[in-house]
């Protein structure tokens, strides 16, 4: 009986150690796995692929492999802020690897002005020749930031936030007054936005919503809604060339496989 005690002991500290932290985690975190629990739910109801992304550390990151309402193929991703801008804390992404081209469009939130967008000035065609035979995807990036054309898109909230580049001739208006309100204006039942981006490369056209907090199922609906809209209103992607460098190379690889 007396050598039982020290081993009760020792076993008794065991489990406070480790059950108090797991039952702290699971009582902090259950309204955000709940929330998580419904969107697969939904997800699953819909055909959608449901799977957690426990590697990343965040009990409310997944991802989810779906068809939009026109049969393109959507990778939708939920995961956590990188941790160097105040005001949001997650993030919800969408790709369309069928919308795949060389980068023309680009919708990023200005800074501190109407006139504070993205924009790569002063490069010579002796660097811009430099940066292809290093990578042509960044040359590629570099194009449409240097001879992008900004637009405005009549509404004046989404003007003022946002700058909106496209490259190329054959553009209808891709987001227009009522888009671009549905865009600045989020319905009260989904997480409020804090900032949106968009763009094309050559592996598909994406749109990130970085949120306040982790997104609900009614958030994913808007925002796959939108991204639908956008998709509708996106030309056809110009042919990517075959990379030839060997970051490219590996840059494809890697992201083809995403």
């Amino acid at each position: 009986m007396h050598n039982l005690q020290p081993l009760v002991v020792l076993l008794l500290i065991a489990a406070l150690t480790v059950g108090l932290p797991v039952c702290l985690y699971l009582l902090v975190t259950r309204k955000r796995r709940a929330t998580v629990h419904e969107i697969r739910d939904n997800a699953r109801a819909r055909g959608w692929n449901f799977k957690m992304r426990h590697w990343t550390g965040n009990p409310v990151a997944f991802r989810m492999d779906a068809r939009s309402r026109t049969s393109l193929r959507m990778v939708i991703k939920s995961g956590a802020a990188r941790g160097y801008d105040p005001g949001w804390d997650a993030t919800l992404s969408i790709r369309f690897p069928e919308l795949a081209g060389e980068p023309d469009v680009l919708i990023v939130p200005r800074t501190t002005s109407r006139d504070s967008g993205v924009k790569v000035r002063g490069v010579s065609p002796e660097m811009q020749a430099r940066v292809a035979a290093f990578s042509g995807l960044a040359a590629g990036a570099i194009r449409l930031l240097r001879d992008g054309r900004d637009t405005a898109t009549g509404y004046a909230s989404f003007d003022k936030a946002y700058q909106l580049s496209t490259f190329g001739v054959s553009w209808q208006p891709l987001i227009d007054a009522r888009l671009a309100e549905r865009i600045v204006s989020w319905p009260a039942d989904v997480v409020a936005l804090h900032t949106l981006l968009a763009w094309r490369d050559p592996f598909g056209f994406y749109i990130e919503a970085r949120l306040p907090a982790p997104p609900n199922w009614a958030t994913i609906c808007y925002l796959v809604g939108l991204a639908e809209e956008l998709c509708a209103r996106l030309p056809a992607g110009r042919t990517v060339e075959t990379p030839r460098s060997i970051v490219d190379r590996l840059i494809m690889a890697v992201m083809g496989k995403r």
